[in-house]
């Protein structure tokens, strides 16, 4: 894994390694040579000047999706000068360039580990008097294996053998070299202090900025003085290359690398087929797989646990911990979601208790989570704390800091209305006795309940001007924009976005090659559904050679003209082609509805502090409306704790309708809820159909209409008729007829 800019000296480095050890394989299949050719005549254009024509060639070698093997191969025959000079150019070549060059990133051939050849290979590194043996070998551990060597290797570092000790600090230090830092990191546990002083060398020697806190650990709690020696100086070095990190606790740069991780600043190779795995130190080096949209959110986790470890009572990081845990589950449970994969479906089973240990963490941790989770737009993760934080709500006062209210005016939908919802059920727990803007409050709640959702689209784009216009346009026609002004901050963005519809891309892009950041999101289980239209130049989107080399790749290709103005018509035109549909899924707003009336139903409605009246007609309307079965059934239940008279018709309607005998029990338990708030005067039809449920065949029916009745502000000849339709012994209302001509005007049917 490295940076999200790879810096030249290290991208210098892999060209060196592929062109020499792989200048000597001559086999590849017909797409490999045609990759190879036209990535060397991109190459060749570039150097002879050709600038344009070089970019245009190097990014159709790249759209081709070569595989590993064939960028390996390809790039141990090309010119390292050639390369060195697209570096150089600066960007769009370089991103470019930077994009083939991590395709290159060794990866296992389709086949299990043979863990025997992984043995053999690690003591014939290590052991063997050939040079020539070791270097094959050790070459062979880099590129298949990586960091799956590094327990076999550190087993030599505590050997009483130098040469054996040497052969593997070198093999870890230049033949696996970085792939090896993770392993290395966790090594640093080690009982034994010549291990721990080797590893730190070792550490030092590859230079990633991933083992600062763990040097820094070693140097503070090491008690072997040789061994801490020797992580301080290594400690040192990479401070004078990254001098960020000077003068910082252990703690506090473990919390910053769980940050990087958390924040996706640090790439991971998502599009290889390597194995991911996340270390630990346990008696020796043991490994936990990762799925692969898991891999940088456990990574996250484990560093955060270790800056808690070294600090408990950090705040930061207790913060960082419920954002990471909460984030985790979410991409377990959507992992599984789309994916058959066995290895997510376990993730998914050992996250299940995540929500119950974030909860733990009291309201104070919760509460700080969540205003880091708005300030850095993680929607996704905001939403769940707000499902989470009203099990642990005590005496907070809603005042406009609390995190809460904030929440409530967040542009994004799936935040706000987790607040409106969290807010109903402090309300229910503990009644709130003041609070900001109680009217607004109630907007939100009804809007929630009865509001389709906009569709939501996210623009990638770092040209300010372009980009603005591109906001203002979708918002002009309806829709709810986000934007990012890098690849990088956009793919985190999207990510972490729950409900995202649809996704501007600009063409170019400071971070990123736009097909590298393609294939990312592609290929990312929990953005891989989501459309993509490329936001390019007019000359470009005019030019059907350029255009080709998206096709398949993205769901539209547009572009916005210099100046003032936009060309709403072929631009909107282009962004509903890209939906495949007229209107957003209803799915998203009937399980807003859902949580949002559920919530209401348990809420204390006789908090006087909010009009819970002028919801009324709102949660009515979604009884007989076109709502799913579950989302009506909240309805019912929620205006049997906020509806007033004017709902009990419709409920009665309900009652009479036959059909679910659970929605027929909640809505005679509704309006039983109504007339105790109240005294409610049944209508003849509401009346007769109660008294009718009186005889159903469901006891739950029947309990519920006894129950209303006996709720209802009855009349003298209504309650005589209810207690004979069921004298016992006589059969009950099961033979009642229609038209009792009793003159009581009731349609009870008795005489």
């Amino acid at each position: 894994m490295a940076t999200a800019r790879k810096p030249l000296g290290r991208v210098c480095v892999l060209i060196a390694l592929v062109a020499t050890a792989f200048c000597l394989q001559t086999s590849a299949d017909a797409q490999g040579d045609e990759f190879e050719a036209v990535l060397k005549d991109g190459l060749r254009q570039v150097r002879a000047g050709n600038y344009e024509e070089g970019i245009r060639k190097l990014r159709q070698a790249l759209a081709m999706d070569p595989t590993s093997d064939q960028v390996i191969a390809a790039l141990g025959r090309a010119e390292y000068e050639a390369m060195l000079s697209v570096l150089a150019a600066g960007r769009p070549a370089a991103n470019i360039m930077r994009e083939i060059l991590d395709r290159a990133d060794p990866v296992l051939p389709d086949r299990k580990f043979d863990w025997d050849e992984l043995k053999r290979l690690v003591i014939t590194t290590v052991t063997s008097e050939s040079y020539e043996e070791r270097f094959d070998a050790g070459l062979t551990l880099g590129r298949v294996y990586g960091e799956y060597a590094v327990p076999g290797l550190v087993a030599y570092l505590g050997s009483s053998n130098t040469d054996h000790k040497v052969n593997a600090q070198i093999t870890l230090m230049q033949r696996i070299g970085n792939q090896a830092v993770l392993p290395l990191n966790e090594a640093l546990r080690s009982s034994n202090p010549n291990v721990r002083r080797l590893v730190a060398a070792a550490l030092q020697r590859i230079g990633d900025i991933r083992s600062l806190p763990a040097l820094a650990g070693a140097s503070e709690t090491d008690t072997n003085e040789s061994a801490r020696r020797a992580s301080t100086r290594a400690l040192e070095s990479l401070t004078q290359k990254f001098p960020e990190a000077a003068g910082r606790r252990a703690a506090d740069l473990y919390l910053w690398l769980s940050n990087g991780y958390y924040s996706d600043l640090y790439r991971v190779r998502s599009f290889t087929d390597k194995p991911l795995a996340v270390w630990h130190w346990k008696d020796g080096l043991k490994y936990t797989p990762a799925p692969r949209h898991m891999y940088t959110i456990e990574l996250a986790e484990e560093a955060v646990y270790d800056s808690l470890r070294l600090d408990p009572s950090s705040a930061a990081a207790r913060s960082l911990l419920a954002r990471v845990l909460v984030s985790g589950h979410a991409a377990a449970v959507a992992g599984a979601a789309l994916t058959d994969d066995e290895s997510a479906a376990k993730a998914k089973a050992d996250s299940a208790w995540v929500p119950g240990v974030v909860a733990s963490l009291g309201w104070n941790t919760l509460g700080r989570a969540l205003s880091d989770s708005l300030e850095s737009d993680d929607h996704q993760v905001a939403a769940a704390l707000l499902g989470i934080m009203p099990e642990v709500y005590g005496s907070a006062d809603f005042n406009a800091e609390n995190p809460v209210v904030r929440a409530m005016y967040n542009n994004a939908n799936v935040v706000r209305y987790s607040a409106a919802n969290a807010v109903l059920r402090f309300n229910g727990h503990r009644r709130i006795s003041a609070f900001p803007d109680p009217d607004g409050f109630l907007t939100l709640v009804g809007e929630s309940i009865g509001a389709a959702v906009p569709r939501q689209i996210l623009v990638i784009d770092a040209g300010d001007v372009r980009r603005n216009k591109v906001l203002n346009e979708l918002q002009k026609n309806g829709y709810i924009s986000y934007d990012a002004r890098s690849a990088t901050s956009g793919i985190v963005r999207a990510v972490r976005f729950q409900g995202l519809d649809l996704i501007v891309l600009a063409a170019e892009l400071p971070d990123m090659e736009v097909l590298g950041a393609i294939d990312r999101l592609k290929k990312d289980v929990r953005t891989k559904h989501i459309p993509i239209v490329l936001l390019a130049g007019a000359d470009q989107a005019a030019d059907e050679g350029w255009r080709t080399t998206y096709e398949g790749k993205v769901d539209g290709i547009t572009s916005v003209p210099e100046g003032v103005g936009l060309p709403a018509e072929a631009f909107m035109r282009t962004i509903m082609g890209a939906f495949g549909g007229a209107r957003p899924d209803a799915q998203a707003r009937y399980a807003i509805s859902a949580t949002t009336l559920t919530s209401l139903a348990g809420t204390d409605t006789e908090n006087s502090l909010f009009g819970w009246a002028a919801l009324t007609e709102t949660v009515a309307n979604v009884v007989g409306s076109e709502a799913p079965a579950d989302v009506q059934l909240a309805a019912v239940n929620a205006l049997g704790n906020l509806g007033d008279a004017s709902a009990v018709a419709k409920l009665g309607e309900v009652f009479g309708k036959g059909g679910d005998a659970g929605m027929r029990a909640a809505a005679g338990n509704a309006i039983a809820g109504i007339c105790r708030r109240g005294q409610v005067v049944l209508d003849d039809a509401t009346f007769g159909v109660l008294l009718r449920g009186t005889s159903d065949s469901n006891a739950d029916v029947r309990m519920a209409a006894f129950t209303a009745l006996g709720s209802a502000d009855l009349s003298a000849a209504q309650s005589m008729n209810v207690a004979r339709a069921n004298r016992p012994g006589e059969g009950g209302g099961a033979a009642v007829a229609e038209g009792c001509g009793c003159g009581c005007g009731c349609g009870c049917g008795m005489e």
